[in-house]
């Protein structure tokens, strides 16, 4: 579950912090297109240093942890599916 904070004296523009998250969101799921196309090439698999490989792998992961909590805040504030 994702949690905004506020602090005292700080202005929420709900549409603009929807604009936000959403270009934050594109961004993410075009590096996981772009992580996901040179894991899946066997020649990088079979020509990078094996931590090269693992370096790649975390990323992706982190990448799809980072798209899975924009959806969720992004569903809660537009109340409904992100990828409508």
């Amino acid at each position: 579950s994702a949690v905004i904070h506020l602090f005292p004296g700080e202005a929420f523009e709900k549409g603009k912090e929807i604009l936000r998250l959403r270009k934050e969101y594109e961004e993410v799921v075009k590096h996981i297109g772009s992580l996901s196309g040179r894991l899946s090439n066997s020649g990088f698999r079979d020509n990078a240093p094996p931590e090269i490989v693992h370096k790649e792998e975390a990323r992706l992961e982190t990448s799809v942890g980072r798209r899975n909590m924009l959806e969720t805040i992004l569903a809660g504030l537009q109340g409904g599916d992100v990828k409508e």
